[in-house]
């Protein structure tokens, strides 16, 4: 009786790892499905709805965008919220490589401002040449190409009737303390390491801005990109439009393409201070 009922339970223990084995692969063959369709997003047009956390306080920012990712990068966007009606125009390597900026306020002329201007940044975590979806895929290349079998260990995978539901978990989260090297910046920093320059920003207050470090100073930085990442992709396109940002206090950021068209026909006039129906 005894035997018969060790063999039932390695049969069963058996089963158990095989099923987990293939949710394993699954997830695996979803995430490389997803990194693929990024790679293929050449324009794209959208409305981005975003939740980003700075400094404790929760902000949201609506806005419309015309994106040509392929080099060089064009960008045009519309704000719905919180500043309606002000638009960014920006075309990489014109305008000395600044954004053109129609604030739709007072004192109503347009502005040219690097993309890297923290009054351009005000209340968001990313720059205007991290929209769409690049940005993400390159962050995940990366640590898939660093951290190898431990990140495909580190992904989860569940479903609805839309979307694939990917997680990426990684409980070696943690804050480290880096020395800043001659000629660096909070940014370039963040850069190095794929990980986000507000969130180094926030964890040391001693610090007013992104060039605010000095070679030698020590500083605290995230050891990766977040504590976990929870990625909704859509059936059809293969596509994260639903992108949820976890730090060691909970939600960071959340981000959501509405309305995607991906690979449009865009025209040079999609990315004028000419066009008729741009306010610049």
């Amino acid at each position: 009786m005894f035997k018969t009922i060790s063999i039932s339970l390695l049969i069963l223990s058996g089963t158990f790892l095989g099923a987990n084995a293939q949710s394993a692969n699954q997830a695996k063959i979803i995430y490389h499905e997803m990194m693929s369709a990024m790679t293929k997003v050449k324009t794209a047009t959208f409305t981005l709805d975003v939740h980003e956390r700075i400094y404790g306080k929760m902000f949201h920012g609506t806005h419309h965008v015309k994106l040509q990712s392929s080099k060089p990068m064009k960008l045009y966007l519309k704000s719905v919220k919180p500043n309606a009606g002000a638009e960014v125009l920006y075309i990489e390597g014109s305008n000395d490589n600044k954004a053109l900026i129609n604030p739709n306020s007072f004192p109503f002329i347009n502005i040219s401002l690097s993309p890297d201007n923290s009054l351009l940044r005000k209340h968001h975590h990313y720059t205007i040449r991290q929209m769409g979806f690049a940005h993400a895929h390159s962050i995940m290349r990366y640590y898939e190409s660093t951290e190898k079998e431990r990140f495909y260990g580190n992904l989860k995978l569940t479903s609805d009737a839309n979307f694939y539901i990917l997680e990426i978990d990684n409980d070696e989260f943690a804050m480290v303390n880096y020395k800043v090297a001659k000629g660096e910046n909070v940014t370039t920093i963040a850069n190095r390491f794929h990980v986000n320059d507000q969130m180094i920003l926030e964890l040391n207050r001693d610090i007013s801005d992104f060039d605010d470090v000095a070679a030698g100073q020590v500083i605290t930085i995230p050891n990766s990109f977040a504590r976990k990442i929870v990625l909704h992709i859509d059936k059809k396109s293969m596509l994260p439009v639903k992108q949820y940002i976890y730090d060691l206090k909970g939600l960071y950021s959340q981000a959501e393409f509405k309305s995607l068209r991906v690979n449009p026909p865009l025209t040079d006039m999609d990315f004028s201070r000419e066009n008729p129906q741009y306010g610049f």
